[in-house]
């Protein structure tokens, strides 16, 4: 356990002794030559359920990410909120025709009653930057009747595996309020 979210209520009255609750954790595994990998989950004011997982799977060359957030918050009821975000990477390339570059991996995102959860920052391309590198499953807040859903690519030089070129990229589209996000890391 490297993280842990605690919150403690402190009460006027007879009772002296605070209410605790636990409201996150943040995992990490390393077991040799098997598993790498980090989860977290957290719960929020307001009763929204966020959940990540980062793993390798050593044997199978396999990466996979998945993220979750999920609640019925009272600013949106009866509606459900919901941030789905899947990943996966190969180790073995599926080629892409006779360009050398080869594609390693998918990545898919579907928001159902939520918005962008933009950070504070002035600088436009800043905060942009921010909330790209945020983990799967913390990207979006509730917002009644708004969606958006993205698909994704890993691409990668073939001869070498990746290690000239690997590129990682989503598009993401939300409505009815529109909106396109185009966000690629480049290596």
């Amino acid at each position: 356990i490297t993280e842990a979210i605690v919150r403690l209520t402190f009460h006027d009255g007879p009772d002296p002794l605070p209410d605790f609750e636990l409201r996150g954790l943040v995992i990490k595994a390393n077991v040799p030559g098997t598993l790498e990998g980090e989860g977290r989950i957290r719960i929020e004011n307001g009763g929204v359920l966020r959940a990540g997982v980062d793993a390798n799977i050593i044997p199978l060359g396999l990466g996979a990410e998945a993220g979750l957030a999920v609640g019925k918050p009272p600013e949106i009821d009866p509606s459900v909120f919901l941030e789905l975000y899947l990943g996966v990477q190969f180790s073995t390339p599926l080629p892409l025709a006779q360009s050398g570059m080869a594609m390693y991996g998918f990545k898919g995102l579907f928001v159902m009653n939520g918005a962008r959860k933009l950070p504070s920052n002035p600088d436009p391309v800043g905060r942009e930057l921010e909330w790209w590198q945020a983990p799967p499953g913390f990207k979006y807040e509730p917002e009644k009747d708004q969606y958006a859903i993205g698909v994704g690519v890993v691409v990668g030089t073939m001869p070498d595996v990746s290690f000239c070129v690997s590129c990682s990229g989503m598009v993401v589209v939300a409505f009815p309020d529109p909106e396109v996000i185009l966000g690629v890391d480049v290596k």
